[in-house]
């Protein structure tokens, strides 16, 4: 195993629906992102 935690993931299906591409161009100003903040990178993150 890898010692910086990569991952490999396989994706059978992908969708992209108006409600993606609305929140897309759109999350900023509605604040949709607030609801999944994100962590700023720590210092170790490379």
């Amino acid at each position: 195993m890898s010692s910086n935690y990569s991952h490999v993931f396989e994706v059978d299906k992908f969708a992209l629906t108006a409600n993606n591409i609305t929140y897309g161009m759109t999350g900023d100003t509605l604040g949709y992102w607030l609801f999944f903040p994100a962590t700023p990178p720590s210092k170790n993150d490379g």
